[in-house]
């Protein structure tokens, strides 16, 4: 390779490590990362920062050296698409609009969740043994387990935090809980594969970026949910039923109240 091309291509490579050190710069600094990424690739992000300033900067001396102007630079434009697309479209929280949900069916939607989560065997019965005495000894309206379950006299409660982890206890245990009370916020996934009255208020969890999406939770029965806007975010009560879908036993929600709710601030939840 001729000299010719060793003046403009250490300018390139700076730019090009500047401007992605300030693109995530950019994306850390108002959170927007996390419509990106999973939480623990953050601290990986915030490393490479530094890493690509120090590397631009060592890199620089090598510009000012006198050679002849390189013929062809356009191989280096490719690593600035993605920066520019980057700028030119902003990050947004996914919905069913942007996700394909064609393939999924009902009772995909809580094995996807189970099929991802962390939590092992052991765990699940030691927390069914701590819940059920718990629950059994009536001592505690509010049980908190060491697993990130939640129970509010007597009645589950699915966070943005434990959300993941009830969704994959409940289908592993789910005539533990047939008859329980239960209370999720999510937004309105509906399907042609889905009655009318039957709609998922689901969320969207992220196990390593964006590209990985995938919608979970459980089928909800509500005498309302045709009037239900798809998309929109809801607060939905009801107790755990069991029931045969497709060959399958799963656990539906028999739907008795459903509120509007306000969009979470945590986008998406996770299965660790």
């Amino acid at each position: 390779m001729s000299n010719n091309r060793y003046k403009v291509e250490p300018l390139m490579k700076s730019l090009i490590l500047i401007s992605i050190a300030i693109f995530f710069i950019y994306i850390v600094t108002t959170g927007k990362v996390l419509l990106y990424v999973h939480p623990r690739i953050v601290p990986y992000i915030k490393f490479s920062i530094p890493v690509m300033l120090i590397l631009a900067i060592a890199n620089m001396p090598e510009i000012f050296h006198s050679r002849r102007k390189i013929s062809n630079k356009s191989e280096y434009m490719i690593f600035l698409i993605p920066i520019a697309l980057a700028i030119l479209i902003p990050g947004k929280t996914m919905d069913s609009s942007t996700i394909s949900f064609s393939s999924i069916e009902a009772n995909t939607l809580a094995s996807k969740a189970k099929d991802n989560s962390t939590t092992t065997n052991s765990s699940n019965q030691s927390n069914e043994a701590n819940s059920s005495k718990d629950t059994q000894n009536g001592s505690d309206d509010k049980i908190d387990t060491n697993n990130g379950l939640l129970m509010i006299n007597d009645e589950i409660v699915m966070t943005d935090t434990n959300f993941v982890k009830w969704v994959s206890e409940i289908s592993d245990n789910m005539n533990k809980y047939k008859g329980k009370k239960i209370s999720v916020v999510g937004f309105v996934f509906k399907s042609d594969m889905l009655s009318k009255n039957e709609f998922v208020p689901a969320r969207l969890m992220m196990t390593c970026c964006t590209a990985d999406l995938q919608p979970v939770g459980f089928l909800c029965r509500y005498n309302e949910g045709e009037l239900l806007t798809k998309d929109s975010w809801v607060l939905v009560k009801g107790t755990i039923d069991v029931e045969n879908y497709k060959g399958q036993d799963m656990p539906v929600i028999i739907g008795e109240s459903v509120e509007k709710a306000d969009k979470p601030k945590v986008d998406y939840v996770y299965p660790y």
